[in-house]
């Protein structure tokens, strides 16, 4: 079975005997992919330079918007009202802080990938139709995204990886020190052999929801009294 196009598909190989699909997600979205609890999450952007899609500058005294959360609104400053961006004093940084529903129509809450644009004067200006930035809340309750860069969709938000850059070093005592890219639904496994079969050992309170840093950037100590220390980044649902 394949999904393409919005819609899922299925060859029909043989019509002997009934046919049992393999189970998918809702919206190929799996569980732990949700924001589960009332989250504010804080974007920021920086206008130094601003350039409309034809190179054109743009001033950034005219109102800064953010659109596409919770939902996309019209392209205009008075249906962006509830969006404009407070300027930082000194600066070409302009923020603002929304709240994200636990549920917005989803099954499940809001998909922690968000989807989002910034425009300036209201106007979809910063890339050209469909060019977004897109990012992970990679904590509940509160969240500060990175610095996003007025028209800087492809140089870094539409590669943000979902989770990663695993990372061991050696800690003080008997431990071991490890960092990652993470966020809720991924947490850290464990083992002291590879011999089949392996018995990994879950360490949930690594999970996104439990442990928290700047821009999802995690670290732990984990303990390791000698021997074989055998450590991965895991999504249950992928």
């Amino acid at each position: 079975m394949s999904t393409g196009g919005g819609n899922r598909s299925f060859n029909l190989l043989s019509s002997s005997g009934p046919l049992v699909l393999p189970p998918v997600y809702f919206n190929d979205t799996p569980a732990g992919d949700y924001i589960t609890a009332p989250t504010a999450v804080t974007f920021t952007v920086d206008t130094t330079g601003a350039m409309d899609p034809l190179g054109n500058p743009l001033d950034p005294a005219q109102g800064v918007y953010i659109n596409g959360i919770p939902t996309w609104q019209g392209w205009d400053p008075i249906s962006l009202a509830n969006y404009q961006m407070t300027n930082v004093p000194g600066g070409n940084l302009y923020t603002i802080t929304l709240d994200l529903p636990i549920n917005s129509g989803n099954p499940g809450g809001e998909p922690s990938l968000i989807t989002y644009k910034y425009s300036i004067n209201g106007a979809d200006d910063e890339a050209p139709s469909n060019d977004n930035h897109q990012r992970y809340v990679r904590a509940l309750g509160s969240y500060t995204m990175p610095t996003d860069k007025f028209g800087g969709q492809g140089t870094s938000t539409l590669s943000e990886p979902s989770f990663g850059n695993l990372a061991i070093a050696r800690a003080a005592g008997n431990a071991v020190h490890v960092t990652w890219l993470g966020r809720p639904g991924v947490h850290l496994e464990t083992t002291s052999s590879l011999s089949s079969p392996i018995n990994w050992t879950q360490q949930y309170l690594t999970d996104g929801t439990n442990l928290t840093g700047p821009f999802g950037n995690m670290s732990a100590n984990l303990p390791n009294a000698g021997g074989n220390l055998f450590i991965r980044l895991i999504h249950p649902g992928l």
